[in-house]
């Protein structure tokens, strides 16, 4: 068994965004971010139990950034910039287990289970959407940069950051006659809902929220002595949830909304072979 703890710093070096196009009413400042800066602790443990059957790992975390770097497309612009999030905290705990017992010894067994408080701490001078609303807290006033439309993001839960993340897999080996064995395998993932886009307030919520859902991955495999040759029946997403990833407005439009997301259901055949 093992304890540890540990206080950690990091640092994002700052420069200019020059993806877009360069004006003559363009200052030195309107391109530049600062830079980004991290500290916290972890603290956990790692634990090897059931004479080296069961292993468990443990942690818990706490950070906070200054500064953070933030991109985003400037719809009004059509060109990408890179800003500075004045704070943000994330704070949580996950558990790895792996379990291999020796009375089957072709059994592998794996869970995890995470939990992420993260939110803007401070966030006073966000963009706005390009459709977004004076009722929907985009408002015009002094900024550091000069007078512009911006919205208040201090409180809010960043993009990509669900409370709640847990998995469970299972890897079965069954020995065959003459060297040749079938390999099982399934894994389920688990995801609470989360924000698909940096800039959304309570009002956006709903049109950039990405719904909690669950996936199965499940493999049969076939191979040959040796493992020379394997033939495999391979099939991800299961369930056939539609994921986003991350999503943006669509410039010059009534509040269209463009996606990232991952593959639907699929399910495919491979074959190898090896020399």
């Amino acid at each position: 068994m093992t304890l540890y703890g540990s206080y950690r710093t990091g640092y994002k070096s700052g420069g200019y965004s020059i993806s877009g196009l360069i004006t003559r009413n363009t200052t030195a400042s309107d391109p530049a971010f600062a830079p980004e800066k991290v500290k916290g602790f972890e603290a956990g443990v790692k634990a090897t139990l059931m004479d080296n059957q069961l292993r468990i790992n443990a942690d818990v975390f706490s950070y906070k950034y200054r500064n953070l770097q933030v991109d985003y497309l400037d719809p009004t612009l059509i060109q990408f910039f890179t800003l500075n999030a004045a704070a943000l905290r994330t704070r949580g705990g996950e558990m790895q287990v792996e379990f291999a017992p020796r009375a089957v010894s072709e059994l592998r067994l794996r869970g995890s289970i995470g939990y992420i408080d993260a939110k803007y701490t401070s966030f006073p001078f966000a963009p706005c959407l390009s459709t977004q609303t004076v009722a929907q807290g985009c408002v015009f006033g002094p900024a550091p940069s000069g007078s512009r439309f911006s919205q208040d993001l201090s409180g809010e839960r960043p993009p990509q950051a669900p409370k709640w993340t847990a998995s469970l897999s299972a890897d079965y080996t069954v020995p065959l006659a003459n060297d040749y064995e079938i390999a099982l395998s399934m894994n389920t993932r688990y995801s609470s809902s989360y924000s698909t886009n940096p800039f959304v307030n309570s009002y956006l919520a709903a049109a950039f929220n990405q719904k909690k859902f669950a996936t199965i991955d499940a493999s049969f495999r076939l191979n040959a002595p040796e493992q020379r040759w394997s033939i495999s029946l391979v099939g991800k997403n299961l369930t056939n949830h539609f994921i986003a990833t991350t999503a943006s407005n669509v410039p010059f439009t009534a509040g269209s909304v463009r996606s990232s997301v991952l593959d639907p259901r699929t399910v495919a055949v491979q074959a190898e072979f090896h020399f």
